[in-house]
């Protein structure tokens, strides 16, 4: 296996994990979402369910329905026409953000720590177009890639045991938008008014992989 190829393992007796591990992650991310929209596009019978994450693909399937030597042939046939293409941008949504404040009380320390003032480091965040890699940690939660160049941002080492509904917030190299209200350890910069979860909604996640996203400053 060369080292950029992915590995295939069985997680249980209906579910395959494609995971690039040799990968710089940007690149492995690009090609686990263009792998995950190809397989679903195929419509391949006996397929529950495809769910891309930051460097892995998820697959559960119906090993009724199809086999889980064929369903690995496939993925292996998917990876290796990756190469490092993305899968097609999905829709942009703008997202009005009110930075600093009571809303983003960790916008002076993330700056400080990367060297900039806190306008540029708003600057920074709005300049960029981010890609939503896949949704996690709770139901509508996107995590964005990839944040400006030269940010990389710890997480809190003892999370805040309540995170208000429409933080937005960075850990390592990532943003993300807290959906509800819950804990969480990543540094809260702003704040959205958006609804980024309704379970009353045609689709319930405001976001979906691939989707791209922008911040902007409210009132901008």
């Amino acid at each position: 296996m060369s080292g950029s190829a992915p590995g295939v393992r069985s997680c249980g007796e209906a579910a395959l994990l494609l995971e690039w591990v040799s990968l710089p992650v940007e690149e492995a991310s690009r090609r686990a979402r263009w792998v995950a929209k190809r397989l679903e596009d195929r419509g391949m019978p006996g397929i529950r369910e495809v769910v891309p994450a930051l460097s892995s693909v998820w697959v559960e399937f119906d090993p009724d329905r199809v086999a889980e030597e064929r369903l690995r042939r496939v993925l292996a046939e998917l990876s290796r026409s990756a190469r490092d293409e993305d899968a097609p941008p999905g829709p942009l949504h703008e997202v009005p953000v009110v930075f600093g404040g009571a809303g983003g009380p960790d916008l002076a320390q993330v700056a400080a720590g990367a060297g900039w003032s806190e306008a540029e480091l708003v600057r920074r965040l709005t300049g960029v177009e981010y890609r939503v890699l896949f949704l996690g940690f709770a139901p509508g939660f996107p995590y964005l890639g990839f944040s400006p160049a030269g940010l990389e941002v710890a997480r809190m080492a003892v999370p805040r045991p309540r995170v208000p509904a429409g933080s937005v917030a960075l850990a390592g190299g990532l943003a993300g938008i807290y959906p509800r209200e819950g804990p969480g350890g990543w540094r809260i910069v702003g704040h959205t008014s958006l609804r980024l979860f309704d379970p009353t909604r045609e689709r319930p996640s405001l976001f979906g992989p691939g989707d791209r996203v922008r911040l902007r400053e409210a009132g901008s």
